[in-house]
Formats: structure tokens, C-alpha cells, sequence
């Protein structure tokens, strides 16, 4: 026979759960056990385990039953949970999928609870791949790039700016020179992916530094231009979400004068959930009132990125009617492995124009990330300044040194005012390469003429390295 004890409980915590431990029980009785919460519902189970509780007052409860006589015995313990929230870290400003690097990527972060104090952190890690999805949650072999702190306000809110740390990830040196003989390329020095980390740092009582990472970002990308910083909100503009299409990567004003054999640089920020085709199209438009529709560049891409179509006039000269070419209009269609064709860019129409002679191409690095380019006249102004050092031998001086300080000008032709804004827009390029050598450029020179409402522009350039001293 059992033998009869006093049955009690008591119930131990590990954070939001609870043991019921009975003391005092019969052998060979059976027991159910109930939690009931603090808005009054119950859960009853045969196991002496309740998880995930919220805080406030419990009360737990053993029902035993005798196994011979089956009487039963109750007993109810009263217990309080009381757990600290686990701290949380949210975004109210966070980087778009798509962002202007030259121009501010704040993040703003507020985490709860906060103890005044506690420092905030962000981690900023490029990755080195260059394919381009609008969702990729596993970057391999990341690098950090810099950790930024900052000691947060009274609400456990803190500021950073990202753009300073992905800035110095686009080398002076490193960019993508692209070949203007070549129709269709892909330039993956202008973009660079990154994802940040955050979290809030904390100090033990050895004064230890206790970092806590409480968000992760999936990867985004940072393209080296600086948009309008009315856009810097949301850049969902410059990358195909279905809605609409979207604009090239230029300046260039709509129905631009272009020579026949000047090249026109399209740049085109794609991501591409899977392998497509990117082709370029013109509809070529003629003297006569006649259009047609050709097929130009195009290929098929394994992962999206920024493409560049290199596209003028001079491509169409097998057309039976080259020569009365007055107009065309390009755009890209984007083909996916399983689908059909749609427009991806925006419609771009060009203005074509007889050539100069024997023309001078430069090449300008422009505001959006990619290239734009320019037909100079090949009559070109060379300045050459001598400076001469001498020391004096007591019966007279003599030259001990000698440097020269070479500078070129080039002149544009006639420019509308449209053309005119897209030109000071390059004015500003930290790049020029001139027939395929690197430049630095000097003071630029506008000239208006109201009469006729035209433009004309004086590039000043010298050589990037210019090997100008003799010395004794």
C-alpha cells in the first residue's frame, strides 16, 4: 500500500519558463498539471513544464489522484514572471536596395530598452562578388570596412552617415575605362555591394567591452554617383521594380545633337534575378517622314550589374538610307530565361549631325556612376611655361634646374542650351581621358553668345604625369 505524504509544490524559473516541482507525492498517482495566466486562461498537460510565459502573476496548480481509492488532492502555487524584455534594434531609416554614394546614406537606429550610455555601433562590410539581386542574404567572404559608434539620446536613438566609409571604396585609380569600339560592357568598378550590421556596445564591471549585434541588413549597393538629393530617399527610379521603366545613367538631354561617329555611353543599373538578355533597340527615323525599327547591341548576362551600350549614328552606315539618317530613338529590352520581352529603360532619342574633321574624343566621368563623352575640335591651343632655378657662385648665377608646365585647350563646337547644362554637368568630372590618356583638368572657360542662344566650352587640361625637370 502507498504510502500517504503531504503533497506541496514549487515552481523554479529559467527566464519566461516554469517548473512545477511536486514534493510529497504518492507512488504510483497520477498528477495534471494547469497554468493559469494572468488574463485568466488556463493551459492543463500531463508534463510539469510551461514555456514561453508572459510576465505577471501565475498561479500553477497539481491535481493528484490517488491509484487505489482514486481520491484526488489539489494544491495551487502563486508566482510572478517578470523577465526583461530582450533588447531590439530597429531601422527608422535604413539604405534603399540602390544608393548614390556621393551622396548621404544616413541610418538611423533606436533600440529598446536603452541605459544611458550604451553605445551604439554600425558595421559597414563590402562584398566582393558584383552580381546583382534584388535579394541576396548570404554574402560570402565579406570584408569589414569600419566600425562607426555613437552614444545614443535620451529615447535610444542614434545617427550615423555610411556614405564616408563606402566612398573610400571606389579607388581614384581603379575605374573602368570603357572602350568605345565595344557595344555592349559591363563596368563593375562603379557600383560596390555592402550590407552593415548593428547592435548596441555595453561595458562589464572590468570595463569590458560587450558588443551585442542586434540587426543585419541583406546586401545592397552603392553606386559612385551623387542623384539630386531630393531622390536620395528612395532610388527605386534607377532599378526596374515592374512598375516602370527606368532612365540611363547620363545627363544627356533628350534629342541631343550628336555626331554621326561620336559615341553616346548608355549606362543601365540592372538587377537580374536570373540569366536574361539585355538588348539595345533604335527606331531610326529619316528625311523623308519613313521610320524604321533595327535590332543594335546585345547579350545575354549571367547577373545584373551596370551595362553600358555603346551606341552612335555611324552604326547604321549599311542601311541603304544612312544618308538621309536625321533622328533615332534607343531603348533596352530585357528578355528573362522563361518569359517575354519587355522595355526596360527609358526611350533616349539623339539628333544626328555631320562629323568634324579629324575630332578629339574625351571622355568625362559623370554625375550618375558611368561615362558620357564629347567630340572636340582637333585644333588645339598647347601652352608651355619654363621656370628656371639659379644659385648664385660668387661671380654670377647659373642655372641649376629647369621645369616646364605644359597646358592644353580644346574647343567644343556650337552648343544648344539643353546641351549646355549636360556639359556643366561634366564640367565637374574628377575623370577625363582624352584619345585614350589620362588628363587632370584645369580651369573650364563658358562662352554665351544671347544673338544666337548658343554655347561654347574651353577645356583646359595637362598631362597626368608629365615628366617636366632637368636638374644638374
Amino acid at each position: 500500500m502507498p504510502i500517504n505524504t503531504t503533497l506541496s509544490i514549487t515552481v523554479s524559473l529559467n527566464g519566461n519558463s516554469a517548473t512545477v516541482n511536486v514534493l510529497g507525492a504518492k507512488s504510483g498517482a497520477t498528477r495534471a498539471f494547469t497554468m493559469t495566466t494572468p488574463d485568466g486562461t488556463f493551459t492543463s498537460q500531463t508534463t510539469n513544464v510551461f514555456a514561453t510565459l508572459s510576465n505577471g502573476s501565475h498561479v500553477a496548480t497539481v491535481v493528484e489522484t490517488d491509484a487505489i481509492d482514486g481520491t484526488e488532492t489539489t494544491v495551487e502555487k502563486a508566482f510572478a514572471v517578470n523577465v526583461p524584455p530582450a533588447p531590439s534594434m530597429t531601422f527608422q531609416q535604413a539604405p534603399a536596395f540602390l544608393n548614390a554614394v556621393y551622396n548621404p546614406m544616413p541610418v538611423v537606429l533606436r533600440a529598446a530598452p536603452y541605459a544611458i550610455g550604451d553605445l551604439f555601433y554600425v558595421e559597414v562590410w563590402s562584398t566582393p562578388g558584383k552580381a546583382v539581386h534584388p535579394v541576396n542574404n548570404s554574402p560570402e567572404r565579406a570584408v569589414l570596412l569600419q566600425t562607426l559608434r555613437s552614444n545614443g539620446d535620451g529615447l535610444g536613438t542614434a545617427s550615423f552617415d555610411i556614405s564616408g566609409v563606402l566612398q573610400s571604396s571606389f579607388e581614384a585609380g581603379g575605374a573602368y575605362v570603357p572602350g568605345l569600339s565595344t557595344a555592349f560592357q559591363k563596368d563593375e568598378t562603379c557600383y560596390q555591394g555592402f550590407f552593415v550590421r548593428c547592435g548596441i556596445i555595453r561595458f562589464d564591471a572590468a570595463n569590458k567591452e560587450i558588443k551585442t549585434q542586434l540587426l543585419s541588413t541583406n546586401v545592397q549597393f552603392a553606386l559612385r554617383a551623387a542623384f539630386p538629393l531630393a531622390t536620395t530617399a528612395s532610388l527605386t527610379r534607377y532599378f526596374y521594380t515592374g512598375d516602370d521603366t527606368i532612365p540611363f545613367l547620363t545627363n544627356l538631354p533628350y534629342a541631343a545633337r550628336r555626331k554621326r561617329s561620336e559615341p553616346t555611353l548608355l549606362g543601365l543599373f540592372a538587377p537580374l534575378a536570373d540569366t536574361a538578355s539585355l538588348n539595345l533597340n533604335a527606331e531610326l527615323v529619316f528625311r523623308d517622314g519613313t521610320s524604321e525599327v533595327v535590332a543594335l547591341a546585345g547579350n545575354q548576362t549571367a547577373s545584373g550589374g551596370v551595362y553600358l551600350f555603346t551606341v552612335m549614328a555611324k552604326n547604321f552606315q549599311g542601311h541603304p538610307k544612312y544618308d538621309q539618317l536625321k533622328r533615332f530613338s534607343v531603348w533596352v529590352n530585357q528578355t528573362p530565361i522563361d518569359g517575354t520581352a519587355f522595355r526596360l529603360s527609358d526611350t533616349l532619342e539623339i539628333t544626328v549631325e555631320d562629323d568634324v574633321d579629324q575630332p578629339v574624343t574625351v571622355l568625362f566621368m559623370n554625375r550618375k556612376g558611368t561615362w558620357d563623352s564629347l567630340h572636340f575640335n582637333r585644333d588645339t591651343d598647347t601652352t608651355i611655361k619654363l621656370k628656371s632655378l639659379a644659385f648664385a657662385n660668387g661671380y654670377g648665377q647659373r642655372t641649376y634646374q629647369v621645369s616646364t608646365d605644359t597646358t592644353l585647350t580644346y574647343y567644343s563646337g556650337w552648343l544648344t542650351a539643353d546641351e549646355y547644362e549636360w556639359l556643366k554637368d561634366l564640367m565637374t568630372s574628377p575623370v577625363l581621358y582624352i584619345n585614350g590618356s589620362y588628363y587632370r583638368q584645369e580651369d573650364a572657360t563658358f562662352e554665351k553668345t544671347t544673338r544666337l542662344g548658343l554655347f561654347t566650352i574651353e577645356l583646359n587640361v595637362k598631362p597626368a604625369n608629365e615628366e617636366n625637370t632637368i636638374k644638374l
